[in-house]
């Protein structure tokens, strides 16, 4: 179900790139498979820096030495033909996000060795981990949409005249700092 969930995420953003904005919690390490990932990677960069990322644009983007053109093209083919509209890609994402979080839990869980020296620091561990998992993907922001919502009331000029301290020497060296 991953496969084709993660497919219809790069699907969705191949149709709208905006549709990343519907879900800031995802990260390309969430994808199974590699190249989605690294899709997924490369329309974060392109929101970031304001470009458009397309179907050609993507595939130049995911070559390498080892991968064929024919491999990378079937791929992204296989994206946009599981994928209608771009709304999709939301519940997808949503698919995504909670694998991710049901193969982290496991890993939690299986990793744990039990250490009755330790036993406070695991437990500690343990609940930090299963707490990073409870997170709700609505409630997540990124920085950049942390810095856009604020930006108009913390990040900008404001002309503000000299302070005066009242002592008339000092005022004239530190005049116009």
């Amino acid at each position: 179900m991953s496969i084709e969930a993660e497919r219809q995420v790069i699907g969705g953003l191949l149709l709208d790139n905006e549709t990343i904005d519907k879900f800031p919690y995802l990260s390309p390490e969430m994808f199974s498979d590699a190249h989605l990932g690294k899709a997924f990677y490369a329309f974060m960069v392109g929101r970031k820096k304001r470009e458009e990322v397309s179907f050609l644009t993507l595939a130049e983007s995911l070559k390498t030495e080892t991968t064929e053109d024919d491999e990378i093209f079937a791929k992204l083919k296989a994206c946009v033909t599981d994928t209608y509209t771009s709304s999709q890609a939301s519940s997808a994402a949503r698919i995504v996000w909670n694998e991710w979080r049901a193969k982290r839990y496991k890993e939690l869980l299986d990793y744990r060795m039990v250490d009755a020296t330790r036993i406070d620091d695991d437990i500690d561990d343990l609940l930090s981990g299963l707490t990073l998992l409870r997170i709700v993907p609505s409630q997540a922001k990124t920085l950049s949409q942390i810095v856009e919502e604020y930006q108009g009331d913390y990040f900008c000029e404001r002309n503000i005249p000299n302070l005066d301290t009242g002592l008339q020497q000092l005022d004239e060296i530190l005049s116009g700092m």
